[in-house]
């Protein structure tokens, strides 16, 4: 499953009109740069991988130039009439193009497409953008003995090669690399997003006399074979001539190699992957502000009038969960009168167990307290005779976008719809910070609550969630909790009470607070936290 993340908003006057999500690896000679998620996806490496199926062809030579026929092995074309008229002069071999085992296809580029279709024509395989790389590795087979049939089953000597080229690039054995198929018949590699990245890393510090050199300069010499004039990668190319190496891929993908640069003297490999899928001016924009840190030339596009706003940025890490819970200890205050929180221990490693109790070399503790201790959720059967307990909650309301509402009020005052009103309110579940009670080890009772008419004004506007950072929804001196009951009138509101949101700004966020499952309760202790969306 993809790891996508945020990487930048198109905003119109302010407000948001399109969130792109998707993947952003950055590596430099030192290791991970920029990392957009915790974790790399794996996906199908699709055209990204051409450069290294050429060298697998052992086509390509560290003692002479690539020969300008064998460049648009690495690229996809778009398969202009200039570009076509081109290739047939150099593929006019008939004994290969008759083994080509790849799909028919109309051009790419547009002109060309609607000049074909207007007089008739129809697709053809030397329109396919991997027309060039079938017939680089057909004549391969031809050159080294293999099978002219089967090239493209995973069993075929030229597979097996391109697992021994692809071998040094990845952090793992090569038995456990897994392909499926490509669009144009050939198996493909299902690769992790930080192993392109070094793929491409490598391929742009590769020594000048290697064969990987000789392929990266081949990229740099033509440009316009790794795609087209109007395609992404060939003008980022040519905006950063003998600079950087560009290769767009299906399904999102756009991996970038950046030779030696002031900052990055060891050379960067850049990988961006869409979640969206095939968006490449959107996977060219993703990738401009890792660009301009690099002191080079990116392709920045947005459609006119929108402002690019960006979460994926090398100058800010990526962000980690905030833990939104107080810690549980025997410090902790609990409403007056109610059971405080108490770990018992019942034995421990090397000790003995507590009074008539085991031997075991483990430690077991066991705890007695308050289920509205701390961060935590209430039932309904907490203020409604009758009503379902925590086991019972659906737990939807309690995971997904929250927006953190910062209110300074009174200590001792409600927040009503009134105090709202200056507020965009853009989530289903709502977190307010007031900062009332400060310190979860000292009960104090003036801390502000929600009035019952905010509850059914919120209710009018799809929230599903409220929490505060309060022991309570209503107030301390209340004894027939009214907003309590609010909340179960209409579709229902969940609750959450006790957080701890000192150190989180406002904004958006994605809750996880998840209830145990108590048979009956009338709360449940949570774990609240707060992932990053923005």
């Amino acid at each position: 499953m993809l790891s996508a993340k945020p990487l930048f908003s198109l905003e119109r006057g302010g407000h948001e009109e399109v969130c792109v999500f998707g993947e952003v690896v950055m590596l430099t000679a030192h290791g991970l740069a920029f990392g957009s998620s915790d974790s790399y996806s794996r996906f199908p490496a699709r055209s990204l991988l051409k450069p290294l199926q050429l060298r697998a062809t052992l086509l390509a030579s560290a003692d002479r130039e690539l020969p300008p026929c064998r460049v648009p092995a690495m690229g996809s074309i778009s398969a202009t009439a200039a570009q076509v008229a081109e290739l047939e002069t150099w593929h006019g071999e008939s004994s290969l193009r008759e083994r080509l085992d790849l799909p028919e296809a109309l051009p790419m580029d547009a002109e060309h497409r609607a000049w074909l279709l207007a007089r008739g024509g129809g697709p053809r395989t030397v329109f396919h953008p991997c027309y060039s790389k079938h017939l680089a590795i057909l004549a391969a087979c031809r050159e080294h003995g293999w099978p002219l049939d089967g090239y493209v089953a995973t069993g075929h000597p030229f597979h097996r090669e391109l697992l021994r080229v692809l071998e040094p690039y990845l952090a793992r054995g090569v038995e456990s690399v897994q392909f499926v198929t490509d669009g144009c018949r050939l198996p493909t590699p299902v690769l992790s997003s930080r192993e392109l990245a070094c793929i491409y890393h490598r391929l742009a510090v590769a020594e000048e006399a290697s064969v990987e050199g000789r392929l990266r300069r081949a990229m740099w010499q033509h440009p316009e074979w790794i795609g087209a004039a109007d395609r992404y990668d060939t003008r980022l190319m040519r905006a950063n001539p003998g600079r950087l190496i560009a290769k767009e891929g299906a399904d999102g993908l756009l991996a970038i190699g950046i030779g030696p640069t002031a900052s990055e003297p060891g050379g960067v490999g850049l990988l961006i992957k869409l979640a969206a899928g095939h968006q490449p001016s959107w996977a060219a924009l993703a990738a401009t502000p890792f660009l301009e840190a690099l002191g080079l030339d990116p392709l920045r596009e947005a459609t006119p009038g929108q402002e690019v706003v960006w979460h994926a940025h090398p100058a800010r890490a990526a962000r980690t969960a905030v833990d939104v819970s107080p810690v549980l200890s025997e410090e902790i205050a609990v409403w007056p009168g109610d059971t405080e929180f108490r770990r018992k221990l019942m034995t421990e490693p090397g000790g003995q167990g507590s009074a008539g109790g085991p031997s075991w070399d483990l430690l077991v503790s066991s705890i007695s307290t308050t289920l509205h201790v701390g961060a935590h959720a209430d039932a309904p059967n907490h203020f409604v005779r009758g009503a379902g307990g925590i086991d019972q909650a659906p737990l939807g309301p309690y995971r997904g976008v929250c927006q953190v509402v910062h209110l300074d009020k009174p200590r001792g005052s409600l927040i009503g719809p009134e105090d709202l009103a200056a507020v965009n309110l853009t989530a289903p579940r709502l977190l307010f910070k007031t900062g009332s009670y400060p310190d979860p080890q000292r009960f104090n009772s003036d801390f502000v609550a929600f009035s019952p008419e905010l509850i059914e004004w919120l209710e009018a506007r799809d929230v599903v969630l409220i929490g505060i950072d309060t022991p309570s929804i209503d107030p301390f001196s209340s004894k027939t909790l009214p907003t309590h009951h609010a909340t179960r009138r209409g579709r229902g509101i969940a609750i959450l009470e006790g957080l701890d949101l000192s150190r989180v700004p406002p904004g958006q966020y994605e809750l996880v607070a998840l209830p145990l499952r108590l048979a009956n309760a009338d709360a449940s202790p949570v774990r609240a936290t707060l992932w990053p969306l923005r």
